[in-house]
This record gives C-alpha cells, structure tokens and sequence, in this order.
C-alpha cells in the first residue's frame, strides 16, 4: 500500500497522517502495510496495528492488550482512548516514548521480534 486512507480536503489531516505512518514504519520496519477491516495497518504475521484519519484526530488501534497494558500512562497522557482506540490529536505533541512502548508491546504479544524501541 502507498498512501494511507484520509478525510478529502483536509490537508492537515492528511500531514498528519502521513507522519503518524512514518512514525509506525519507524517501530515496524518489516511490516507489510495493508487493508484490513477498511483501515490501512501494518502486518507481519499477524496485523500489529491500524489507524485512521478523521476529521479532529488520528484513530491508532493497537488492540486491546497494550491499551489494558498501558491505561495509567494513557490516563496521565490526557489522550483520549477506549478499549481498543486511542485518539491522537491534530495539534500538539504526541507521547511518543508511551506510543513506541504500547507499539513495541503489541509486537512482543503478536511474537514478532522487536527491532526498535
């Protein structure tokens, strides 16, 4: 897959998007990116994580493990998440060293060798 799936006509949207997907191939570096349930995600053996642009935010869905694994670090992030989801927010800085652990997470309980943290 080239390009990941955006709301049209938002261009910020779509920026940041575009970073938030270099920021997973960062993490993910052997994962194939795909489609799967209508979102793009990165893929080894099985699908580690998804995501989403929308009109206020990017949807990163790592599962349910790293969200239960992570909930009081998410908590003190301010990000808003739910059981699967976590909303990233167009403006602002991002948590990046609590997405990398939650990413690297995902990995390990999926069993795919973790190459970055």
């Amino acid at each position: 897959m080239s390009t990941p799936i955006f709301p049209p006509n938002r261009p910020f949207t779509k920026k940041r998007c575009f970073e938030w997907r270099a920021f997973i191939r960062t993490q993910c570096p052997n994962a194939e990116e795909v489609i799967s349930y209508g979102m793009p995600a990165f893929k080894e053996t099985k699908v580690l994580v998804y995501y989403e642009a929308f009109k206020n935010h990017v949807g990163f869905y790592p599962t349910a493990a790293p969200i239960v694994r992570f909930e009081e670090e998410l908590k003190a992030s301010g990000l808003t998440f739910s059981k699967g989801a976590v909303q990233l927010p167009l403006t602002g800085v991002w948590p990046e060293a609590l997405l990398i652990q939650m990413i690297a997470y995902r990995q390990e309980v999926a069993g795919v060798k973790v190459l970055c943290s």
